[in-house]
């Protein structure tokens, strides 16, 4: 069930219905996932990207752990207005980016075409 649906009629708080930009940085996402698909589909999620080491094609982001799917279904659940970038940083559920440049993959996830 949708959050605006189990508002019960009333109004959504302002700051529910503004636009902002939240870049998932975990494991990816799952096509298969009908809301992820869905999402895509409509421009919610705006890019995804595979910064994961050792990968040599950005552009496989399949979420094999799920970790980073219900991450992202989760976010569209409570902030239903923001444009998401996924940034997918593992495959195994391991963290492999030093911490220092996480905010560098923040940065070009949000700027990169899909």
């Amino acid at each position: 069930m949708h959050i605006r649906s189990e508002r019960e009629g009333r109004e959504l708080l302002p700051h529910l219905c503004e636009k902002v930009r939240i870049a998932i940085i975990d494991s990816g996402v799952s096509l298969s996932d009908p809301i992820i698909r869905s999402a895509r589909q409509r421009g919610d999620i705006r890019s995804c990207r595979n910064f994961s080491p050792g990968n040599s094609d950005p552009k496989t982001w399949e979420d094999t752990v799920g970790h980073g799917t219900m991450v992202a279904r989760l976010l569209m659940e409570v902030a239903p207005e923001a444009e998401i970038y996924i940034a997918k940083v593992t495959g195994d559920g391991e963290q492999h980016i030093p911490k220092d440049e996480l905010f560098c993959i923040a940065r070009v996830s949000e700027d990169e075409p899909n």
